[in-house]
């Protein structure tokens, strides 16, 4: 059975790479040898968790950020000592951030098969959502890299020439969607295999009855989703239509006292997806930074649930206005509030067949089938 290691930046916070990782883990279990590495910065270790039998902790350097360096050498030394351990015959990066940036080429010259999948766009700036750049060069200019201090542009130029060698000299480069491709290939001579994320399934329930149109949002409330916009936009429909609700899920924070009509739940597990989707109409995506893929819509979707994105990233790629959802300009309240007192006047939304999403299953097929692709030939 060939043995298949993760590494990635954490494993306890469930974040979209932690997620996904755990689906393969789970459906992948039966086919390879799986052990999982990850950073702990509060500790100065690396902890690798193998499917069967206990943690194990390796020292570590202190995690370096934003200018992370090619090389840390406790780090280094102990995730020798770990590949020596496990002896993997597949290592795959799900994401890098934590780790210095030459541990890709010390895996690939331990003679393991190496894969990195890319779930945001860390390879091109440290700080990988992206959020307010449109043309991934820009961050390649003294006004963008002057955040990252004087030497900022010479750290970040030289970060992109290690990055595309060290990805050019491995097994696979896999990113989430076509528009992440698009991206990454605009900064990096790279072919870049897509991989869309899977969801674990679930059963979607009826929509609980009600006489007006509820709207939901799931996800944390930090900035970038875009949930700011959205309260601004309902407070406008509620003028309009004074019956509308809107409930936020997923809430890590609290956002004081709600406006009328909007109520705020806290964290929510998988589990309750099927619940929370049973209890609103319409759902709402706000982000205002280029998403690479976005597990929430697949979620929505699976529970038939009609949406309104934010026409940036792969949200709008995935979204075709009018046919299996609404699109809106990302930060724009009028035009959200447009959109969500259309939903209220209209009936054309009720006919649109939504996409089905890919499942965990899915996922992990794609995944076995690349790693068998890869073992049975020469590098």
């Amino acid at each position: 059975m060939p043995r298949l290691l993760y590494v990635l930046h954490e494993y306890q916070h469930l974040g979209g790479t932690e997620l996904q990782t755990r689906l393969l883990v789970e459906h992948l279990a039966g086919r390879y040898k799986i052990a999982v590495a990850w950073m702990d910065p509060k500790t100065s270790t690396i902890v690798m968790q193998p499917t069967v039998g206990e943690l194990v902790t390796y020292s570590a350097d202190p995690v370096v950020f934003p200018l992370t360096p090619d090389q840390q050498p406790a780090t280094q030394r102990s995730f020798a000592q770990l590949l020596e351990t496990f002896q993997p015959d597949i290592i795959h990066f799900q994401h890098l951030v934590k780790w210095p940036l030459g541990t890709i080429d010390q895996a690939r010259e331990s003679g393991a098969k190496v894969v990195v999948s890319l779930y945001d766009y860390y390879a091109i700036t440290p700080y990988y959502t992206m959020e307010g750049v449109s043309d991934p060069n820009e961050i390649f200019t003294p006004a963008y890299a002057a955040q990252l201090g004087p030497d900022g542009l010479k750290y970040l130029e030289h970060r992109r020439a290690l990055l595309e060698e060290s990805f050019r000299s491995i097994d696979r480069c896999v990113v989430l969607s076509q528009y992440q491709r698009r991206m990454m290939s605009q900064v990096f001579s790279v072919d870049f295999e897509v991989i869309e994320p899977g969801i674990a399934p679930f059963l979607p329930l009826p929509k609980t009855p009600s006489p007006h149109l509820r709207f939901g949002y799931l996800g944390t409330l930090v900035k970038q989703k875009g949930w700011p916009t959205l309260v601004e936009a309902f407070q406008k429909v509620r003028q309009k239509h004074p019956a509308a609700e809107l409930r936020l899920y997923g809430a890590n924070r609290s956002i004081g006292q709600p406006p009328a009509g909007i109520s705020v739940s806290g964290v929510y597990g998988s589990a309750d997806l099927p619940r929370i989707c049973s209890e609103f109409d319409i759902g709402i995506i706000p982000s205002t930074f280029p998403e690479t893929y976005c597990i929430v819509l697949s979620e929505l979707w699976l529970s038939q649930t009609p949406t309104a994105v934010s026409d940036i990233g792969a949200l709008g790629d995935r979204v075709i206005d009018g046919v299996n959802g609404r699109n809106f300009r990302p930060g724009d309240v009028d035009h959200l509030a447009d959109v969500m007192n259309w939903f209220i006047e209209t009936n054309e939304w009720r006919a649109w067949r939504l996409p089905t999403p890919r499942t965990a299953n899915d996922l992990a097929t794609d995944h076995d089938d690349l790693y068998r692709s890869i073992l049975t030939r020469t590098r």
